[in-house]
């Protein structure tokens, strides 16, 4: 016969610490590489499902400034082929106080947002 003991009060670790504010108690957050083409793929995404008779296309994505320096660096010749594929202008904005994982995408002439991330 085996006998165990439960725990009834929590863990001396879990009393003194919180989880991380960047990776929520994860331990990890994903790369400025893999945000970049979450990014994309959504532009595409919204891109694709617009009206074609629709002029004046303009979309502002906001995003930490991790994130937007792969995109401007890295990524740039991609989002510039996107922009004359779908006849399209992006904006991008640094927000410092983004969590590293959060990003927005918004309709620069209604205001409306039309992406976001899941954190």
């Amino acid at each position: 016969m085996e006998m165990t003991r439960q725990r009834h009060t929590e863990s001396i670790a879990a009393a003194m610490y919180v989880d991380c504010s960047h990776c929520r108690g994860r331990g990890v957050v994903k790369s400025p590489e893999s945000l970049s083409v979450e990014i994309q793929r959504k532009l595409m995404a919204i891109m694709k499902a617009r009206p074609r008779d629709e002029s004046d296309f303009q979309l502002r994505i906001h995003t930490h400034p991790s994130v937007l320096e792969r995109l401007r660096t890295q990524d740039e010749k991609l989002l510039i082929e996107l922009e004359k594929r779908y006849y399209a202008k992006l904006t991008f904005r640094p927000e410092v106080t983004f969590h590293p994982e959060q990003w927005r995408i918004i309709n620069a002439v209604t205001n409306d947002e039309l992406g976001r991330s899941a954190t």
